[in-house]
């Protein structure tokens, strides 16, 4: 599906989607647990579906209802089996049989439940879609191979074999790549019958959704001791407990509305002072500093100075922000960005060349020997998006989510109308996007191959 968008400042009011950070925790951890949860304030997705459709797949049983899911924990149902005596026990039902995992384009459902489906002994199949098999899984292939766990990869699944589970005590992690492994073995280490410990090695990437999974265990009945980051202590023989949770908005996508009011929106946006652990609520921060230099300066004040931003703990916000950053008069570096292309798409480089379509001052740099991008550094204020002369301008979303919405809030303040290609996949994190950028007054149409309707 194609979207054309005709330049238009959006207003009214916006009710964010969940956090679907916290929705996948949530929905794990009520699955591994001894009761029945229910899990309110849900918006469904094709990742939180995988999740939900993964954690059925190994023996829980989920109910879906409007914004809310009620799940009977595997152990309880077991549990409950046993006490009935029933032939049909969930552990027997799957005893002749592998698990098939269908993670989608999902990071967090692959990451989370590798581990986790260790817990059952049986043969896994996690299938996957797009680019998902080429995402870095290093981590856990290398406890795997010292642990002599079998696996393989064949096309885009990765099948792990009949095992008795991990028994070394202590664990030494990169956390140079992704902290979804640190979260996925925090979700299987407590249910041990030993205690175990992660060392992590390396600067921890993403710490804040580390503390996510820490804060959703512990409403969950969990508990992770947290050195610093550096050593994660976890003591055996714990067990999840039922609860009942809301779940908070999501700081990733309120950022793209957050960054239309920097544009010229007036977007009344609830939630947005909500307290929460998610590390994408340093959009407020960022804009609000940003906003100080942006407003006091002229280019010609700052020429040998630029603004310089970590992106290394907000990977999925930094779209939008490139976005911010080419619409000002300041020369920006955003460092730090190596992992941005590994995710749905080459992230960095899909945001780079979509919004040199769109006439911004943009670029990939190397900076400290990691990818940087180097924004107004031609010192060329680029306010008036380039050329004044197109009538029409077609951007891709590149099949990655964030990347569609990005460019969805660059054509509120672009010159001309803009055709966005391939935009459905905002399904994969936010299926009603466009029903409520529309809501929000977004002058949109659907397009058939890049033609108007």
């Amino acid at each position: 599906m194609d979207i054309k968008i005709n330049p238009k400042k959006l207003s009214g009011y916006y009710y964010p989607p969940s956090s679907k950070s916290i929705g996948h925790r949530a929905i794990i951890c009520a699955s591994l647990s001894d009761g029945v949860s229910e899990i309110s304030n849900v918006d469904f997705s094709d990742d939180i579906d995988a999740t939900i459709d993964a954690m059925i797949e190994f023996g829980a049983k989920i109910e879906k209802f409007k914004r809310k899911v009620v799940i009977e924990g595997i152990f309880y149902r077991e549990k409950s089996a046993r006490t009935l005596d029933r032939t049909e026990a969930i552990v027997n039902d799957t005893q002749e049989k592998k698990y098939s995992i269908f993670c989608g384009e999902s990071g967090s459902t692959l990451r989370f439940l590798m581990p986790i489906s260790l817990l059952f002994g049986k043969k896994t199949e996690f299938i996957t879609h797009g680019n998902l098999i080429n995402r870095p899984m290093d981590v856990y292939f290398n406890i795997f191979k010292d642990e002599d766990i079998e696996f393989k990869i064949d096309n885009n699944s990765i099948i792990i074999g009949e095992n008795k589970g991990l028994k070394n005590r202590k664990l030494y992690i990169d956390g140079g790549v992704s902290s979804q492994f640190i979260s996925g073995l925090l979700f299987y280490l407590p249910l041990l019958d030993f205690d175990t410990e992660i060392e992590v090695f390396g600067e921890l990437q993403s710490k804040a959704y580390v503390d996510l999974t820490i804060d959703t265990l512990e409403k969950f009945g969990v508990g992770i001791e947290n050195e610093g980051h550096r050593i994660f202590k976890i003591s055996g023989n714990q067990s999840y407990k039922p609860s009942q949770l809301a779940i908070e908005p999501d700081f990733s996508q309120i950022a793209f509305f957050a960054v239309a009011n920097e544009l010229g929106s007036h977007v009344k946006i609830d939630g947005i002072d909500v307290p929460s652990n998610q590390g994408d609520r340093a959009i407020l921060g960022i804009i609000k500093d940003f906003k100080v230099l942006d407003d006091n300066m002229i280019f010609s004040d700052i020429i040998d100075n630029t603004f310089v931003l970590d992106g290394s703990q907000i990977p999925d916000i930094i779209p939008i922000l490139a976005l911010l950053f080419s619409r000002s008069n300041i020369r920006c570096r955003v460092e730090n960005l190596d992992r941005l292309k590994i995710k749905e798409s080459d992230r960095l480089e899909s945001t780079v060349e979509e919004l040199k379509k769109l006439g911004y001052d943009i670029e990939i740099g190397i900076f400290g020997g990691r990818f940087c991008m180097e924004i107004n550094y031609r010192s060329l204020s680029r306010k008036d998006n380039g050329k004044m002369d197109d009538d029409l301008i077609r951007v891709s979303s590149r099949n990655d989510h964030r990347i569609a919405m990005m460019l969805a809030i660059a054509a509120t303040v672009h010159h001309c109308p803009v055709i966005i290609r391939n935009a459905q996949c905002v399904s994969k994190s936010y299926p009603y996007f466009w029903k409520d950028y529309k809501m929000l007054g977004g002058d949109i149409s659907e397009c058939d191959l890049g033609e108007k309707l």
